[in-house]
């Protein structure tokens, strides 16, 4: 998997391509983002993912230790349901710290809500 990352006004872009696998992966605890950043992780030209969801799991509990909030694009169904089921898993509540959403446009109205602002339904 290909890996960009872009600083834009207010958050921290990082955009995947290609096939998410476990060779590829970096740990949650290599990435250097300082406490408080916000993340706007685009899956959205990611074609097939074969990472373990614990290793999900444990790459978001990382980031709430870090209090990064977090919006994840995930146009494809299966990415979309393992990004869900990630928060789910982590005991993590949707919508304050992490999200996911379909769309970039919802997805960085979030990211640049207030830290603890609800997912808007």
């Amino acid at each position: 998997m290909a890996v960009e990352l872009t600083q834009r006004d207010g958050y921290l872009e990082v955009k995947g391509s290609g096939d998410l696998t476990v060779e590829e992966w970096i740990p949650a605890e290599e990435i250097p983002f300082p406490p408080g950043t916000r993340v706007f992780i685009d899956y959205s030209d990611v074609r097939t993912i074969a990472v373990p969801l614990e290793v999900f799991v444990h790459a978001a509990r990382v980031m709430a230790e870090k209090r990064l909030k977090v919006a994840v694009l995930a146009t494809l169904d299966v990415i979309f349901g393992v990004s869900r089921q990630t928060i789910l898993t982590a005991g993590l509540p949707e919508g304050e710290q992490f999200a996911v959403f379909r769309t970039r446009e919802e997805a960085v109205a979030w990211l640049l809500s207030p830290l603890g602002c609800s997912r808007p339904d």
